[in-house]
């Protein structure tokens, strides 16, 4: 476990520059709305959108980070493979690593958005506040690591496919199988045994924010109901159990299928 936190360590020196360019973003972009909204006008609505959307940029954050991680490795791969720690202990270090990265900056951004809207809005009570916060925090950091283990998965299979061709056909050949696996993916999860499995659990919007959202069609002068899905339990069961499928079969690949 010492060797791990050791390795761990010297993870985070490695993506500090991609901790510090996410940081430069970030800033640099809320920096750019706060002028645009200085010009234009709607400040504060602007502002807040940007705050938003730098929250939702933290999906690729981790995505681009272990993009960033595992590819700085490709010049001294041989001595990261020759690690005697697990290749899933080496994975995960990268992984911890920018996920704790994002953690630091998302909780910063999110403690000024929180700010931001209660000074200037008040709109919603601590409560909802509560409940949108938690959800939007489960949903981004989820499909972020998601985004990164599939990402890792793939490329243990360009790694594979460069040991016999050259590196633009490897990268080719795993676009492919990438659009390919896909779409395989979502026909699976079509299967009506498959809904049956995983369509449970729905979260709407007015279980979040205790009321329902409703549309008014000026035709029948009727009111209709919207489609306020936000999440569905069983649909993130069975994404993570995919996720972690896709993590232990990108050990298994690099393990025993690169050579260096």
């Amino acid at each position: 476990m010492n060797a791990w936190f050791a390795l761990t360590k010297k993870e985070f020196r490695l993506g500090l520059p991609a901790f510090l360019f996410a940081v430069i973003l970030y800033g640099g972009f809320l920096g750019l709305v706060y002028w645009m909204g200085s010009k234009i006008g709607f400040q504060d609505e602007i502002m807040m959108s940007g705050m938003i959307a730098v929250l939702i940029f933290h999906i690729p954050f981790i995505f681009f980070y272990m993009i960033f991680s595992l590819t700085s490795e490709n010049t001294k791969l041989h001595l990261w493979l020759h690690n005697p720690m697990p290749i899933s202990g080496l994975i995960l270090a990268k992984l911890v690593s920018g996920i704790v990265y994002a953690i630091m900056t998302f909780t910063v951004c999110l403690v000024a958005a929180l700010l931001f809207q209660k000074n200037n809005y008040d709109l919603l009570n601590e409560h909802i506040t509560f409940n949108i916060t938690g959800v939007s925090t489960l949903w981004i950091f989820s499909t972020g690591i998601a985004c990164a283990i599939i990402f890792t998965f793939f490329w243990s299979i360009y790694l594979t496919l460069g040991q016999w061709m050259n590196n633009f056909f490897s990268f080719i050949i795993t676009l492919i199988l990438f659009f390919v696996l896909a779409l395989v993916y979502d026909s699976f999860t079509q299967l009506s045994f498959m809904q049956a499995l995983t369509d449970w659990g729905t979260i709407e919007i007015e279980d979040i924010i205790g009321f329902e959202f409703m549309i008014a069609d000026d035709a029948f002068e009727a009111g209709m109901r919207m489609d306020t899905t936000l999440l569905t339990l069983g649909h993130m069961v069975r994404d993570i159990i995919t996720t972690i499928l896709l993590f232990i079969a990108a050990c298994w690949i690099i393990d025993k299928k690169v050579e260096v």
